[in-house]
Formats: structure tokens, sequence, C-alpha cells
């Protein structure tokens, strides 16, 4: 019951027709792919925008990161410097 207000009734009524469809047949018909590939290119596109979305979260903390090893003077934290922080290469 709860899953009949969770989806549309054609959705249910789509499941029902296809579940039967598979019992009675015990084999996919080719009608039956589309669906199936319906279902799959759904899933992909969820996991394609979590990657998306993974990997913008990922490169914005690496720059972060790089921003912090970076000093106020501009120049890498383990650059080595005079004692007025100007670079010491010359």
């Amino acid at each position: 019951m709860l899953f009949s207000l969770l989806t549309p009734p054609s959705s249910l009524f789509r499941l029902i027709f296809l579940l039967s469809a598979v019992a009675t047949h015990n084999s996919v018909k080719p009608w039956f792919t589309p669906f199936l590939l319906q279902a799959e290119i759904n899933q992909l596109r969820f996991r394609v925008k979590a990657l998306q979305e993974t990997n913008e979260i990922l490169r914005n903390r690496n720059v972060d990161l790089m921003a912090k090893a970076i000093g106020s003077n501009g120049l890498p934290a383990s650059s080595p410097t005079d004692e007025n922080g100007a670079s010491s290469d010359g």
C-alpha cells in the first residue's frame, strides 16, 4: 500500500504489467528492453551527477589547500626568505 502512495498510478500499473509479463514468459522480451535501458540510464545519470558534484568539491578543496600553502607574500611556505620576508634567491 505504501508503494502505491509513493508512485503515480501509471507507474504502478506499468510495474505490475511488466512483472506479470516476465513471470508468465520467463524471458525478457524485446519490448521489455527499453524499460530496462531507461532505468539503467536514469541510474547512470544520477551517478554522473554525484561524481560531478564530488569532483567540484574536491577541486575547491584543492584550491583552498593550495592557497593556504602559499604564504601571504605569494611564495610557497617552504621557500627560503631573508629577514625582511623577501626571497633569498637574488
